[in-house]
Parts: C-alpha cells; sequence; structure tokens
C-alpha cells in the first residue's frame, strides 16, 4: 500500500513540472524578436503567461495576440470505460520593447 501512495505522489508532483507555462522563440519580426508563452489551462492561468513575459523581457513587452483555446479529449480504459475531458491551451504571443 506505501508503494503505491508513494509512487502515485511522484507522479502527480512530475506531472505538474511537465505542463508548467514556457516561453519559446517563435521568429523575428518587425519589432525583433517575438516569443511565444503557453501554458495547460486546467493549472496555468493567463496571468503566468503575462509573469513570464515580464521576466522575459524586463518588465517592457508588448502584447501581439493572445488566445484561449477549450479542447476535449476521449480516452478509453480497459474495460471500454470512456473519459471525456476538457481541457485550455493559453498562448500569449510578444516582444520586448526596447
Amino acid at each position: 500500500m506505501f508503494k503505491k501512495c508513494f509512487t502515485l505522489v511522484i507522479f502527480v508532483l512530475c506531472g505538474c513540472t511537465f505542463y508548467k507555462p514556457s516561453v519559446k522563440f517563435m521568429y523575428t519580426g518587425e519589432y525583433g524578436l517575438v516569443y511565444e508563452a503557453d501554458s495547460d489551462g486546467r493549472r496555468h492561468t493567463m496571468g503566468e503567461c503575462y509573469q513570464l513575459a515580464n521576466e522575459t523581457c524586463f518588465g517592457k513587452f508588448e502584447v501581439l495576440n493572445k488566445s484561449e483555446r477549450t479542447f476535449k479529449t476521449t480516452s478509453y480504459g480497459d474495460d471500454d470505460e470512456v473519459d471525456v475531458s476538457t481541457g485550455i491551451d493559453r498562448t500569449l504571443l510578444f516582444y520586448c520593447k526596447k
């Protein structure tokens, strides 16, 4: 029993780090380097995307686009159980001001 609980706790803790909001370079545009911050909306907010933009650009950034997309996923279990869950993807496209 302890072993199963310990494994579950480790799995949950690792799962939280996999869905951590992140920033990635997208392209060089008219305003300079353009980045995208994205987050899994089930665990994180758009505010965390703004926080990442703030950290990336040392407080000076301009938003080019932001979006929230809701989607459904369906998974099938061993006993023909169907599990439908709703997810949200949030993205923030931004560049650093000079």
